[in-house]
């Protein structure tokens, strides 16, 4: 919103009682988190959730930077638009879907080839399990071992990366390589929270599915699965999002929080070159540095040993998939699209 906008809402909030203060904005998290669970639910919405996420991990990276408190971005109220009327209400909404579009193209490029590979071995082994060509009995083992190999491998690198796209905007930062595993590299045992949280949303999206086959069974459950099937469906997956939402959340903070801590770490202990930093990384950072000089960027198997050393940690996000699958039959978008990777979408 403008300055002055922004200024006199501040000083109006802050003359408010606090149990006011703390009554809207709780209102106003419950509204923010009502409005994803319904974007939750279908591929377009997800591509506008997915753009509402990569703006609350920018949010969080520019609130470790400056010292401010975190602010979440709106979902369509956009005071800080001078347009008309109705662009003013929806600013923030196009604002979520360009954003959206962007992040799960590019994603789309770092995603799929482990996921496609997977997919292949799964696919494969199953036709030759069932058509007992034994000559080819390897084909489907070896590319699930190629296909979690560069899964794992692209979840070790993926968070920081996201990060770096979400608060910049730009892309290409996305395959920086050499910078990014730099960055990563700076917390070697803070990462660790980052397969954790992720494995944890890994087996609610292995229960979203997974538990459908025993959904009929289910005394409780029996009169609405025979009443609308496609109701029970609807409802299912809603609910569901709830929980996977939170997490969501959680896992996007704490990439975003530890790829901004980092660039603070390189930089004061000379590992990272200031003057290679995105102008949006060096224009946010710069009241909470006094580092204005360049310094040589290192890099090297050291680094590599930092950075990846807890590769191994993401395969039971891996194993989870081929579990669902065994339990539930997930189909090719199964395969392609973990939400809590991709696209934020359950079904």
């Amino acid at each position: 919103m403008p300055q002055g906008s922004r200024e006199a809402y501040d000083r109006r909030m802050q003359r408010a009682p606090r149990v006011v203060r703390a009554f809207l904005s709780a209102l106003t998290a419950i509204v923010r988190f009502a409005i994803a669970l319904i974007m939750a639910q279908s591929v377009v919405g997800a591509i506008v959730l997915l753009g509402y996420v990569y703006r609350r991990m920018q949010n969080h990276a520019i609130a470790v930077w400056t010292g401010e408190r975190f602010q979440a971005p709106k979902w369509l109220f956009a005071l800080e638009s001078d347009g008309g009327f109705f662009h003013r209400h929806t600013a923030s909404l196009w604002l979520h879907l360009r954003t959206g579009v962007a992040a799960s193209l590019s994603l789309a490029v770092l995603t799929l080839p482990s996921a496609v590979t997977i997919a292949l071995s799964w696919y494969t082994g199953w036709n030759n399990s069932f058509y007992k060509g034994y000559e080819y009995a390897l084909v489907g083992p070896l590319l699930g071992v190629l296909g979690i190999g560069l899964g794992m491998l692209l979840m070790t690198y993926l968070p920081y990366a996201q990060a770096r796209h979400a608060t910049t905007g730009e892309w290409r930062l996305l395959f920086s390589w050499r910078q990014n595993l730099q960055l990563i590299s700076m917390h070697p045992f803070a990462n660790l929270a980052l397969p954790i949280i992720y494995f944890a949303a890994g087996l609610l999206v292995a229960g979203a599915r997974g538990l459908l086959t025993f959904a009929p069974q289910w005394r409780a459950l029996q009169g609405a699965v025979e009443a609308d099937p496609g109701q029970f469906l609807t409802n299912w997956y809603f609910y569901w999002s709830v929980p996977f939402i939170l997490l969501l959340f959680v896992a996007k903070r704490v990439g975003a929080r530890l790829y901004a801590s980092a660039i603070i770490k390189g930089l004061q202990n000379r590992r990272i070159a200031h003057g290679e930093l995105h102008d949006a990384e060096r224009y946010y950072i710069r009241g909470a540095l006094a580092i204005a000089h360049t310094t040589k960027l290192s890099g090297g198997f050291a680094t590599l040993i930092r950075a990846l050393w807890p590769v191994l940690l993401w395969l039971p996000l891996f194993a989870a998939l081929y579990i669902q699958q065994f339990i539930h039959f997930i189909g090719a978008w199964g395969w392609l699209n973990h939400p809590i990777v991709w696209l934020p979408v359950l079904f």
